[in-house]
């Protein structure tokens, strides 16, 4: 079974092979591939899409993450890390306020990234924790991150 990431202290620990990095947002999904350890950038890919689900969210973001995956001609990762725009608990989105600003949502984007990849390590975290840890591999230790977008309505 796969590790999750959700947000905790611990920065989470890659196993060598490819890691797609997944950045969820209203404007559709960007994502990168690169090779651990190292981190060199393989390639990355911008999906651009109206991140409107409707009502079978779960579903939507399988297809996005998938679609992802086949642009980056990376099916089977090592470890994927998926960032949301919204809280995170237990690999689980609770609210997705820039994309459903008057809509709780309960996807368990954990699950659903295990159905697609039952081998790799997977993490799910809000967006901006996972620009945090961008900048602490980095070795800055001291930042401040600021998100600006648009509300959906």
């Amino acid at each position: 079974m796969a590790d999750f990431y959700t947000g905790s202290i611990t920065e989470p620990r890659i196993v060598a092979g490819p890691v797609i990095v997944f950045d969820i947002g209203g404007h559709g999904l960007r994502a990168a591939l690169a090779d651990q350890p190292g981190g060199q950038l393989i390639r990355q890919v911008d999906i651009p899409e109206e991140t409107r689900f409707g009502r079978d969210e779960s579903t939507a973001f399988v297809s996005l993450l998938r679609r992802g995956a086949a642009a980056l001609d990376a099916p089977s990762p090592a470890a994927a890390i998926i960032g949301v725009p919204g809280p995170v608990a237990d690999g689980r989105i609770s609210r997705l306020p820039t994309l459903y600003p008057n809509h709780e949502t309960q996807i368990d984007i954990l699950a659903q990234a295990r159905r697609l990849w039952s081998d790799a390590q997977l993490w799910v975290c809000n967006d901006i924790t996972a620009a945090g840890y961008a900048f602490v591999a980095k070795g800055h230790r001291n930042f401040c991150i600021f998100t600006c977008g648009d509300r959906k309505s």
